[in-house]
């Protein structure tokens, strides 16, 4: 079942892709910034900090967002996965029904 998740801000992606940059809880309480596509749901950041709370989730959402506009603008070499997650991205959900899904994925580094 879907983890429930507020938008901060919407892009589309060069394939036409509607993608939502959103944050929710995780089950153990921790703050995540989602990258909900159509093909899949990419873990951005996990907040897992005493300090974290929901504006500094919010500022991450939107600090990503605008990442990947400068990406998709050719301001920017790569799309914004800091480490840990890299150029290896968390798939937190895959949709098995949307063609290409799997080959949606950026090539692991």
């Amino acid at each position: 079942m879907p983890t429930a998740h507020a938008t901060v801000c919407v892009y589309t992606d060069p394939a036409d892709g509607r993608h939502e940059v959103a944050v929710d809880v995780d089950a153990t309480g921790s703050f995540r910034v989602l990258d909900v596509g159509p093909a899949r749901t990419l873990l951005v950041e996990r907040l897992g900090g005493a300090d974290d709370d929901p504006s500094r989730a919010i500022a991450c959402a939107r600090d990503y967002a605008a990442q990947v506009a400068a990406f998709h603008a050719g301001a920017r070499a790569d799309l914004p996965l800091a480490p840990p997650l890299g150029h290896r991205p968390v798939v937190l959900r895959a949709r098995d029904d949307v063609p290409g899904a799997a080959s949606a994925l950026p090539p692991a580094a």
